[in-house]
């Protein structure tokens, strides 16, 4: 049975961002919407805008294949 990903992690420099809604550790990392904040607020990020996108499709994948799979997700954000 192949392992599924349910996590997306962004890579800035040093720091990492996961948005990891089955098992996050805070509400920031469980909501699509904690990580677009951070997103928002960041200073640096080469093509912010494509990057946001981005990270709301992969959220969206994410999201979608654990619903598929049968996880309730209460503190899923809106993507």
């Amino acid at each position: 049975m192949p392992i599924a990903v349910s996590y997306i992690s962004l890579s800035f420099g040093n720091n990492v961002i996961y948005f990891d809604p089955e098992n996050g550790k805070s509400h920031c990392s469980r909501a699509s919407e904690g990580i677009l904040g951070v997103l928002a607020a960041r200073h640096g990020i080469e093509h912010k805008e494509q990057t946001i996108e981005d990270f709301r499709m992969q959220a969206g994948i994410v999201i979608r294949r654990l619903e598929a799979d049968g996880y309730i997700l209460s503190l899923r954000g809106s993507v």
